[in-house]
């Protein structure tokens, strides 16, 4: 989970949609959306995330979203 977290280092908090999980990897958009936020993808990120905290005990995820 913690490698997700770097989709949510952006300038105004709005995650990105796309999440490299290897080593130094980099987040950011898809071509077809790389100027805005897809409506979907953010309910789907609270639910998971808000998940993600329950199962580990980790509120850091909650958090962030």
């Amino acid at each position: 989970g913690g490698r997700l977290l770097k989709a949510f280092d952006t300038a105004n908090g709005i995650p990105y949609g796309e999440a490299e999980l290897k080593e130094g990897g980099e987040a950011y958009n898809a071509g077809w959306h790389r100027k805005y936020a897809v409506l979907s993808e953010l309910g789907t990120m609270q639910l998971e995330f808000r998940y993600l905290s329950k199962a580990t005990g980790k509120r850091e995820y909650q958090k962030k979203v």
